[in-house]
């Protein structure tokens, strides 16, 4: 959490250190801004990383807040599936109807005498080749096989479900993917009262506007209430 966790009182990111005990290396969080009333007061690196499991699982959305959040994204995926399905016929009937009004005008152009009359026509033709080219496009995009919903955000749902997990791991860069997840930015730690209320990312706030401000939320322990 080095860099991303903030003191509390001066708001400037914390440093890392280590202290030999009697028998072994202790881990410490420090703040080392001149002036502030914790500069070089050590926080326990176990006591701010038990306090960030309880604020993650905290956030963590209940069983059936995340179901319902689930079958909301489902059904959002299902129509867009199929509105794209249907901009697809639509763009091929159009590309049948370009494809008449071309050959009409080829017909007219090969009978055509006149220099300005042909002229006219092959600049219609252009233009209408050019509406084609776009609308054959437009369908080779609306027509590229995806992938379902769970192929494409079950990774995503998995960590949104349960966030701590990626923490767990003991990698330092699933720690880090976990913590921009979670947080809208950084967080403040306070050595004697804990985190402070954090912001939160958009995945986040979006289901707890699903929850009704965060009614059906797992509670979070020691947790500064919202102001």
């Amino acid at each position: 959490m080095r860099g991303f966790v903030c003191c509390g009182d001066c708001d400037y990111p914390m440093t890392s250190t280590w202290a030999k005990g009697r028998n072994d290396y202790y881990a410490y969080y420090m703040c080392r801004q001149r002036g502030c009333v914790s500069s070089k007061k050590s926080i326990s690196r176990d006591r701010v990383e038990e306090e960030l499991q309880d604020l993650v699982e905290g956030l963590t959305p209940a069983p059936e807040l995340f179901e319902l959040a689930d079958a909301i994204f489902r059904d959002q995926w299902g129509k867009r599936a199929e509105a794209s399905r249907l901009e697809a016929t639509q763009n091929r009937v159009e590309i049948g109807s370009v494809e008449k009004q071309i050959s009409k005008l080829i017909d007219r152009l090969v009978e055509a005498e006149s220099t300005a009359v042909v002229s006219a026509y092959e600049a219609k033709v252009e233009k209408l080749e050019r509406r084609k080219a776009a609308l054959e496009e437009k369908v080779s995009k609306c027509g590229r096989s995806a992938r379902g919903y769970d192929t494409t955000f079950q990774t995503a749902l998995q960590l949104l479900s349960n966030p701590w997990n990626l923490w767990e791991t003991g990698r330092l860069e699933d720690r880090r993917a976990m913590l921009r997840l979670v947080f809208g930015g950084h967080i403040k730690f306070h050595r004697e009262n804990g985190f402070q209320t954090p912001e939160i990312s958009l995945p986040f706030k979006a289901l707890s506007d699903f929850s009704g401000h965060k009614e059906g939320m797992v509670p979070a322990a020691g947790v500064e209430p919202a102001a």
